[in-house]
């Protein structure tokens, strides 16, 4: 870069102006337009542009990237592996046995064990009771970095069958009955009798 000439303006005709040109030169001395001197150095205008802002702004001191400092983006991701999957499904499977229901009405498909969650359960507190319950010796297996997406899209994959109850339901009398004294069931035999006759 160097200095133009000095001029002034119509308008502001006491206020001296000067025009920067830069002037592209190959080995100091032979004259070269823009294009080929960004072809030559393999940069882009853009990349030049900024080098110039930078060197007006803050002379001759190194460049430093506006991301150092800063933690990678793939430490604060999770892998979504067969051991996070696995995770997942015990815990549903858990989850499933301690509040779901087997389910009492027609199935397309007869060999699937579907298991209904009550109506008061949300995918979100499921996922939040999984994060909170989540133990693993893991270094990586941070549940905090299980986002909710992931954990929604994990569960439809490994257990299809355990769903959520829609609140509108054709049950009978005696399956909500059934259903009812399987909450209030304490034992664990007689809860089993009660699933096999729902």
């Amino acid at each position: 870069m160097a200095g133009g000439e000095e001029t002034t303006s119509s308008r502001f005709p006491k206020k001296e102006r000067t025009n920067h040109r830069i002037f592209y030169r190959w080995n100091h001395n032979t004259l070269i337009c823009q294009e080929t001197y960004l072809n030559m150095l393999g940069i882009s205008r853009k990349y030049l542009e900024n080098i110039k802002e930078h060197l007006l702004s803050k002379g001759l001191l190194t460049r430093v990237h506006g991301n150092t400092g800063r933690m990678p983006q793939w430490k604060t991701k999770m892998v979504v592996d067969q051991d996070v999957k696995a995770t997942v499904k015990e815990f549903l499977e858990k989850y499933a046995v301690e509040h779901g229901l087997p389910s009492p009405g027609r199935t397309k498909r007869g060999k699937e064990n579907i298991v209904f969650l009550p109506t008061d359960t949300t995918y979100k507190s499921v996922h939040l009771e999984f994060l909170n319950n989540w133990e693993t010796g893991s270094g990586y297996l941070k549940p905090s970095r299980l986002k909710y997406v992931t954990f929604l899209r994990i569960w439809h994959e490994v257990a299809p069958n355990i769903k959520l109850m829609s609140p509108r339901s054709d049950l009978c009398d005696t399956c909500h009955q059934l259903r009812s004294e399987i909450h209030s069931c304490q034992d664990e035999t007689t809860k089993k009798e009660l699933k096999k006759k729902s």
